[in-house]
């Protein structure tokens, strides 16, 4: 109780401080290897400890209604980060945001967006959490017209792990979802989680949304979601959540690795 309130206590000062960070994962499109978006990912640059994972802190930022305040400190900082990008002379096709259900109902979500200036498809939201897709909410059907006016794409996160029905996901009409890795890191060795995997990617083609596989570790499991047909793919085999100074050097090697190709395909 007392460690907890210590970190309650850090986190209340972190908020006002503007302690929170993003760093970015990249997403592949499995086609054709080359980046199609990164995902923005919360980290809290403690003045003490250094970057702490989202993992020891955001339950308790949750049990202190602080989550809408930290999605909107990190929309901050992806804003600054991608005009270092476009000073840097690198391309980001897309970055995409995790929106819990607090800021979703929080109406200053839209302004700030729109605020943001992203040109059309260059930015897009995750619903982080369990929004309720079944049950009606003004609020969230309004925020989710909005963003659809904005040209914010809105993908569904953990898809399948039983945050949302189908019902709900023919209702949202996303243009993305993303499989929990909790279903990817045992395709190899399990053969229904394979066919599992496979339903979902059909459920998303007969919708005609993007199917991102997220938590991608291994050659063999890209390889098995490319044969499935998954459209993009996410995880430490391809990188780790990087800062944005090494975003950039991701790309630039990327590129020099993509025109080295393309010279070996001409010779």
């Amino acid at each position: 109780m007392e460690e907890r309130k210590r970190l309650a206590d850090e986190l209340l000062r972190a908020v006002e401080g503007q302690e929170f960070v993003a760093v970015y994962q990249p997403k592949i499109d499995a086609t054709t290897g080359l980046l199609s978006s990164v995902e923005a990912l919360v980290r809290w640059q403690h003045p003490t400890r250094g970057l702490v994972s989202p993992a020891q802190f955001l339950g308790v930022a949750s049990d202190l209604g602080l989550l809408a305040r930290i999605d909107s400190q990190i929309l901050d900082r992806v804003v600054e980060d991608r005009n270092y990008w476009i000073d840097a002379g690198v391309d980001i096709p897309q970055v995409s945001i995790n929106v819990s259900g607090a800021r979703l109902r929080d109406i200053s979500l839209i302004s700030d967006i729109r605020r943001a200036g992203f040109p059309p498809g260059t930015l897009s939201v995750e619903l982080l959490e369990s929004i309720f897709l079944d049950n009606a909410d003004t609020v969230v059907d309004w925020a989710l017209e909005q963003f659809e006016e904005l040209g914010v794409p809105v993908e569904l996160d953990d898809f399948g792990t039983g945050h949302s029905s189908i019902v709900g996901l023919i209702n949202l009409k996303p243009s993305g979802i993303k499989i929990d890795r909790q279903f990817i890191l045992p395709m190899l060795e399990s053969n229904e989680n394979t066919a599992l995997v496979a339903s979902i990617i059909e459920i998303g083609r007969s919708l005609n949304v993007n199917v991102t596989a997220e938590g991608v570790e291994t050659a063999g499991q890209a390889q098995l979601l490319r044969s499935l047909g998954c459209d993009t793919l996410q995880g430490f085999f391809f990188a780790p959540p990087l800062t944005r100074e090494a975003i950039v050097r991701y790309v630039r090697n990327a590129s020099a690795e993509a025109e080295k190709l393309t010279a070996g395909s001409k010779g």
